[in-house]
């Protein structure tokens, strides 16, 4: 929830986090730059008075761009204020970051490392790694189902267990040069997530489930 303030005596706006249990307040106070790139005078100890009359948790400083200097650096420090540049607030708005993501972005400091690395981890994080392990199951796992076809009776055909299924997204990661295997907890979620998906079918008299389609 954003509430717009602004004004000489307080905060150019207000972000309450629906959290629950996990409820956070933060203020922003925005700075312009008119006719040059950064802003000359950041004046973060603003940002940390309207947290203080405010009883937010953190502080916010918004800018076109700041001078990333020394004597900056310890004051966002010492008065513990999370700096953003326009072009951040664009990334979020981009990958759309949440308030519950928001929360270890308004840590003090400048956010863009922070923005980085959170959207390196959406690229190549656990979402990929559960994509990845998602997509073996299912191509390996429909294989296997394929080459008993006509060899075994239907009711002697066996279904994927979570140790199978262990061996398989190993053997292919291996084979595609992963240094780092799939724990056993993701397959799991990955054979879970299948099946909510429709794209897999439990068999719980077997412990396993079996692919309705490969890829």
């Amino acid at each position: 929830m954003r509430h717009e303030v602004g004004g000489f005596y307080a905060p150019d706006g207000i972000i309450d986090a629906p959290l629950g249990p996990l409820a956070y307040r933060a203020v922003l106070e925005c700075k312009s730059a008119p006719n040059v790139k950064f802003v000359s005078q950041p004046r973060p100890e603003e940002a940390a008075k309207f947290r203080d009359s405010s009883k937010a948790d953190f502080a916010v400083l918004i800018g076109p761009d700041f001078h990333a200097g020394e004597s900056f650096a310890q004051e966002i420090e010492a008065h513990a204020i999370s700096v953003w540049t326009v072009e951040d607030v664009v990334t979020a708005l981009r990958i759309d970051v949440d308030t519950y993501e928001c929360r270890a972005l308004f840590a003090p400091g400048f956010v863009y490392d922070r923005l980085a690395e959170l959207e390196w981890n959406r690229t190549h994080g656990d979402e990929k790694r559960a994509a990845i392990v998602r997509q073996i199951l299912r191509r390996e796992g429909y294989a296997a189902q394929s080459t008993i076809v006509g060899h075994v009776a239907p009711s002697d055909a066996p279904v994927l267990t979570l140790d199978a299924a262990m061996l398989l997204v190993e053997t292919a990661l291996t084979h595609a040069g992963a240094t780092v295997c799939a724990t056993r907890e993701e397959i799991h979620a990955g054979m879970e997530d299948l099946t909510r998906a429709g794209e897999a079918i439990r068999i719980p008299d077997r412990d396993g489930i079996i692919i309705r389609r490969g890829l």
